[in-house]
């Protein structure tokens, strides 16, 4: 089973890059947020998550684009004196539509996707690391900022909704809010 998540990670990570090496005038965006949980329980575990995204839009059509995104999401609360901790890794697919033309300084952005996410949870009260890979969709609206021809800012927030593979899993389901900068190669 290891074996398997650990094939599936090099796979996509290979892919990710595939599409960045391949695709001409591709956009290449780094963002940092906060990634926010949406269920009761997952909030009280783990509050909010510290959130890193790597995307590269390519594909262009008319207004639509295409955007391979990975990166990670990361919580650590202290629980009974220990920390319990949460890992996210997204690899998603997302279309995305510019609602005015990129030539604009300032651009809406409203898109979805899909995606698969590996999750660990770990806590040291209880000795147990739990590990997953789930699927989930995102609906995403953002504000894209023109800095210069080949560098944009955007403000983005993206809804998951993350589908549990198993009863006693926890909702991990919840928004990001992300902050980035793109660069046009």
């Amino acid at each position: 089973m290891r074996f398997v998540k650990k094939e599936l990670c090099k796979k996509g990570l290979l892919l990710f890059l595939l599409l960045i090496v391949k695709v001409n005038a591709a956009t290449i965006w780094v963002s940092l947020g906060v990634y926010d949980f949406t269920d009761d329980i997952s909030k009280e575990f783990y509050k909010y998550g510290q959130s890193f995204r790597v995307s590269c839009d390519f594909g262009q059509i008319s207004a639509l684009k295409l955007s391979a995104t990975t990166g990670g999401s990361f919580s650590n609360v202290p629980y009974h004196g220990d920390d319990h901790e949460m890992f996210i890794l997204p690899l998603l697919l997302s279309w995305k539509y510019f609602l005015w033309s990129e030539q604009s300084k300032i651009y809406p952005v409203i898109g979805s996707g899909a995606g698969i996410y590996a999750k660990m949870d770990h806590n040291e009260y209880f000795p147990k690391k739990r590990y997953s890979f789930t699927y989930g969709y995102h609906f995403t609206s953002g504000l894209n900022y023109k800095i210069s021809n080949r560098l944009t800012s955007k403000f983005e927030m993206r809804y998951n909704i993350l589908i549990s593979p198993g009863t006693e899993d926890i909702n991990s389901s919840g928004f990001d809010v992300l902050l980035g900068i793109g660069f046009l190669f």
